[in-house]
């Protein structure tokens, strides 16, 4: 029952994605709609399903549109971050011991200061958009991908396989790319998940604080900012940003949860 209610969600997630990508400009044209003689309506109320806004804006279609600018931020976000992260990952393993030991306090110099007070600090610095803050969080953010990735690395590297090919002359790179990303692929998977999760839910943060995209985007943060406003004359606002932010945390969080499963059962399947 559980995994199927996973499955459901991850395709229902998949196909919102779609449709919010596939017509932009017709989804931005209902979503940006404006009609002040009927703003504020409740849900299920003249074929508004989530109801309007404050500027009459359905609130269903601003929800479709917004998925596109939220969950595409927060996964630009994590792709830097994986990039970044990962790579130098692999240079702190591989690498000579000085360059690993300057690499290694990078990260903990990285770690030691509050990523989302630098994010906030870049956006303030470049100016509002969707690219600069998912610049701003993927730059902040890459630590725990260098981190599992050295270590599981220098892990790898200590094998007797490894160590053979690198008797017969391999290269550290073709090491890496033969031998120890194949092995570390599904780990990093897993963590890619819920870094996704734990970026989207900062994505919404720093857009509800007002650093996100420029006005008038429906990302789903500044969407939830909005409704504060109107909490006391429409709290039903509140719920469709909400309750989307929390189900694509809860899908990304239960796919880390399935590949992880998948993981465990084929390193017992090895042994």
């Amino acid at each position: 029952m559980k995994s199927t209610l996973f499955r459901i969600s991850l395709l229902a997630m998949l196909a919102l994605m779609g449709v919010s990508i596939a017509s932009p400009e017709l989804l931005e044209a209902w979503a940006s709609q404006r009609d002040l003689s009927q703003r504020l309506l409740p849900p299920l109320s003249s074929g508004h399903l989530l109801g309007t806004d404050g500027l009459g804006r359905d609130v269903a279609w601003r929800l479709v549109v917004g998925a596109k600018h939220t969950v595409g931020i927060a996964g630009l976000a994590t792709l830097i971050s994986a990039g970044i992260g990962i790579g130098l990952g692999l240079v702190s393993a591989l690498a000579s011991p000085w360059l690993r030991q300057a690499l290694d306090r990078i990260v903990d110099l990285t770690i030691a200061f509050p990523s989302l007070v630098l994010a906030v600090t870049l956006v303030a610095v470049l100016g509002r958009s969707s690219f600069t803050l998912a610049l701003a969080l993927g730059l902040f953010s890459w630590p725990v991908f260098a981190r599992v990735t050295a270590a599981q690395t220098r892990g790898i590297v200590s094998l007797p396989y490894v160590q053979t090919a690198r008797y017969f002359g391999v290269s550290e790179w073709r090491i890496a790319f033969s031998h120890v990303i194949p092995v570390i692929a599904p780990t990093i998977g897993v963590l890619t998940a819920l870094q996704f999760a734990t970026l989207l839910i900062s994505t919404a943060g720093l857009s509800f604080l007002g650093l996100g995209p420029g006005l008038g985007v429906p990302e789903w943060g500044s969407m939830l900012a909005e409704a504060r406003a109107e909490l006391n004359r429409a709290p039903w606002l509140l719920i469709g940003p909400g309750v989307a932010i929390a189900w694509t945390v809860l899908v990304m969080n239960s796919l880390a949860e399935n590949l992880a499963s998948r993981l465990r059962l084929s390193h017992q399947r090895d042994l």
